[in-house]
């Protein structure tokens, strides 16, 4: 009864409300059946590319109006840092 009350509260457009926007970690990314290698990060987070690029950090940050910025954060061989960021 309660999560009904507070559904219809809400608003149906999400980047209506500004608590979307942000900088977001993330934790889990899934692969789907006809995926070929990582959703983030494609094979330099799958296989070989693994071993080389070691990821250290990944994020998905959102911007008003409508801007979506994704960053993976590497270690070459361990050792050396990197990051690749797209708009």
């Amino acid at each position: 009864d309660q999560l009904q009350t507070l559904g219809t509260a809400q608003i149906p457009n999400a980047l209506a409300n500004p608590l979307i926007y942000g900088d977001y970690d993330v934790s889990y990314v899934s692969t789907g059946t006809k995926q070929i290698g990582n959703p983030a990060g494609g094979n330099y987070r799958s296989g070989l590319g693994a071993l080389l690029f070691r990821t250290v950090g990944l994020e998905q940050n959102l911007y008003e109006p409508d801007v979506v910025v994704n960053r993976i954060a590497f270690l070459i061989f361990g050792l050396v840092p990197g990051e690749v960021v797209l708009d």
